[in-house]
């Protein structure tokens, strides 16, 4: 077993790690609560006596956040959960407000670059490589276990995000694809064959808008990614100093 620095991890938007994100996510959750915390006043006569007669609210104690996880997980597991906290105008809105709090951050390119920036990059690099030596590239399946909010802010990044919370055992998965090209071509591009990336959410294939243009898919298919527009894409993205990046605050 090996383990690598907290600043070096990747799978989750690092925070911890990137003082400039976490001031980010700071803003963002403030924003959500200016937004969201009057939607969920409307709910306060029907959940604040499950909650000793405190309203549930964003940036509230417990935060919402918090109410809403601990009702999954034990619904999840089949224990019992207060009907009100299952209907499904309050769960809409409660999950509205816990992604804007977590996710809102993702429409901005900064957010994107600090915290999905490095993992995507890692990505693409290594779809690059196994383009380019094929067989000779041990790497077959490469499995990442991570958050629920590191798929959506995947998701977002790449802005394919629903608007919905990932449920337990959600999964996102990369394909690389292949197919033989003319000679000509491969000499231009380093590659012999044609690469494609195609990317899934549980079970379902997602279109990059990243791809949308005719030449960065598979005609007819603009579920399959060329390689090079998903690796374009990803590295205007993936910032060139993490760690500098972390320290700027803009505003000054």
């Amino acid at each position: 077993m090996t383990s690598r620095h907290g600043k070096d991890e990747n799978l989750v938007a690092n925070s911890v790690a990137c003082s400039r994100l976490r001031e980010l996510q700071a803003e963002f959750a403030a924003l959500a609560s200016k937004e969201h915390n009057p939607k969920l006043a409307q709910l306060d006569h029907r959940l604040s006596h499950l909650n000793d007669d405190r309203p549930i609210r964003v940036d509230s104690k417990p935060r919402l956040s918090g109410v809403l996880d601990t009702i999954r997980a034990a619904d999840v597991h089949g224990i019992a959960v207060p009907s009100e906290f299952l209907a499904p105008d309050v769960v809409s809105i409660m999950e509205g407000a816990v992604v804007a709090e977590w996710f809102g951050g993702y429409q901005t390119q900064e957010f994107r670059r600090l915290a999905m920036g490095r993992l995507l990059d890692d990505l693409q690099s290594k779809m690059h490589r196994k383009a380019v030596m094929s067989i000779r590239d041990p790497l077959k399946i490469a499995v990442n276990a991570c958050h629920d909010t590191s798929l959506a802010g995947i998701m977002s990044t790449l802005d394919v995000f629903d608007n919905r919370w990932p449920a337990f055992t959600s999964s996102i998965t990369f394909e690389l694809h292949s197919q033989p090209k003319p000679i000509l071509a491969s000499i231009f591009t380093g590659y012999d064959h044609s690469h494609y990336v195609r990317m899934r959410y549980q079970n379902k294939t997602l279109r990059l808008p990243a791809c949308a243009a005719p030449s960065d898919h598979l005609p007819d298919h603009p579920e399959f990614c060329t390689l090079e527009a998903f690796r374009r894409f990803v590295r205007n993205l993936a910032p060139d100093d993490w760690e500098a990046e972390c320290l700027v605050n803009p505003r000054t």
